[in-house]
C-alpha cells in the first residue's frame, strides 16, 4: 500500500508536498530527501519530519515534469488534498473577549490603575512585535491581567 501525499502548495518553481502517516518519521524523510534530491530538475530538497512535509525547489522546469518521475520513486502516492471543515466564526467569541476585556480596563481604571495597567499591557505587546513573546512579553501581559483581575474583584472589608 501507498503512502499517500498531497500538495498543500505550489508556486512556480516550488511545491510543498505533505505526507500526514509519516510525521516524526526522521528515516523516513532523510530517505526521502536524498532519492528526491537527484531529479533532474531539482535544485533543492528540504525535509520537515515534525511538520510532515516535504519542500521541492525546481525553479527550471514545472511540477508536472516532476511529478511523473515521483511515481518511480515509490515513496508517496500523490492524491487529492483532503477537505478540511471550515473553522468555526470567531467573532462571537472574539466579541465576548473583547467585551470582558473593555470590562477589566474599566474597573482598573476605576481604580487609579489604568496607567500602570496600559503601560504594562504596551510592552507586553511591544515585546510580541519584537519576537520575544515568551520573555518577556508574557510576564508583562500575566501582571498586567493580574492587575485588572485585581480591579474587577471586589475586596471584602475586614471587621
Amino acid at each position: 500500500m501507498a503512502l499517500s501525499a498531497y500538495i498543500i502548495h505550489q508556486s512556480r518553481g516550488r511545491t510543498r508536498i505533505k505526507i500526514p502517516d509519516k510525521t516524526r518519521d526522521h528515516a523516513f524523510f532523510e530517505q526521502a530527501r536524498e532519492r528526491l534530491s537527484v531529479l533532474d530538475g531539482v535544485e533543492e530538497v528540504t525535509v520537515r519530519p515534525l511538520a510532515s512535509s516535504i519542500l521541492l525547489l525546481h525553479p527550471e522546469i514545472p511540477f508536472s515534469e516532476i511529478e511523473g518521475k515521483l511515481e518511480d520513486l515509490d515513496l508517496f502516492e500523490l492524491e487529492e488534498k483532503p477537505d478540511t471543515p471550515e473553522p468555526a466564526p470567531v467573532t462571537p467569541l472574539l466579541s465576548s473577549a473583547l467585551e470582558d476585556f473593555e470590562r477589566s480596563v474599566v474597573s482598573v481604571s476605576k481604580e487609579g490603575h489604568a496607567l500602570l495597567f496600559l503601560l504594562l499591557l504596551g510592552l507586553a505587546f511591544r515585546q510580541m512585535l519584537r519576537g520575544q513573546i515568551m520573555t518577556p512579553a508574557l510576564p508583562l501581559l500575566l501582571h498586567a491581567l493580574e492587575l485588572a483581575q485585581k480591579a474587577a474583584t471586589p475586596e471584602t472589608t475586614k471587621p
